[in-house]
């Protein structure tokens, strides 16, 4: 896990090295946009028997967007994303924490308004791994058997403080189900995702 932390924030700080030139031109002149973005996803999984957004991960990778008109961008990311749910202490439930990581591509339409940005589109999310512990702490991830290709519909809002720096939130959904287990049920995962960047 520290690893694959390791190899996205490298990532990150390598991206925003290598297109901090266009950040250089002239405004009339650029036709792309780039920007490391970092901050915590917030997330929860209809179906699993534990409520509320209470399951908190890393957010990490970076933007790049594609300026197609004065208000409208086009925008392809990709990031680290930690998902999953886990059990509230009142909460009556068989499992304690489901938590999976995740790479994730989303593909966006922006749309520009004074300091604001607004998103849309869809996102693949690649499920790297995954672990899920009871309510006494036990490891039981072998019994569980989950789909590595997740596909989320996803609509959010960027402010932006200055003309580079800003802070975006996220609403996604997944369209697929989580669960690989035939006739185990549904599992759909949702995520609140606010994170900062820094446009190049």
């Amino acid at each position: 896990m520290k690893r694959i932390v390791q190899r996205v924030i490298g990532v990150v700080l390598l991206s925003g090295i290598a297109l901090s030139g266009w950040g250089q031109q002239e405004d009339r002149q650029r036709r792309f946009v780039a920007a490391p973005i970092v901050g915590f996803n917030m997330s929860q999984i209809d179906g699993d028997d534990l409520f509320g957004y209470r399951k908190i991960g890393l957010a990490a990778g970076a933007r790049v967007s594609a300026i197609l008109a004065p208000r409208w961008r086009l925008a392809m990311e990709i990031q680290f994303l930690q998902q999953g749910s886990r059990r509230g202490k009142n909460e009556a439930a068989g499992l304690d924490r489901i938590q999976l990581n995740t790479v994730e591509v989303p593909f966006l339409v922006q749309f520009l308004e004074w300091k604001f940005q607004i998103n849309a589109g869809v996102t693949y999310s690649r499920v790297i791994n995954y672990e899920i512990t009871d309510v006494f702490g036990a490891e039981v991830t072998d019994d569980f058997e989950y789909t590595s290709d997740l596909f989320f519909i996803a609509g959010g809002i960027t402010f932006m403080f200055t003309d580079r720096l800003g802070v975006d939130l996220r609403l996604s959904r997944a369209l697929t189900n989580l669960n690989a287990q035939e006739g185990a049920g549904t599992l759909i995962s949702r995520n609140i995702t606010v994170r900062a960047l820094y446009e190049f």
